[in-house]
């Protein structure tokens, strides 16, 4: 069994390596999955966050032109 499952993990090794993609890529991408997330998620908020700023302070500016 053991030995079954050795064998099975390197052929998907295998797979990946023929895809261009090293297994401790794989390993790591699989361990730090949710930290990506949440960074890709902070990113997102603060890209958002600039946004509503930028519109926001281009509005202000708007308005304190017109005055």
């Amino acid at each position: 069994m053991n030995s079954f499952e050795r064998i099975s993990r390197n052929a998907q090794e295998m797979d990946r390596l023929t895809k261009g993609q090293t297994s401790r890529e794989y390993y790591g991408m699989k361990r730090s999955g949710k930290r990506h997330r949440v960074r890709k998620f902070l990113l997102l908020l603060a890209l958002v966050a600039f946004v509503l700023l930028l519109m926001f302070w281009s509005k202000l500016h708007i308005v304190w032109l017109i005055h």
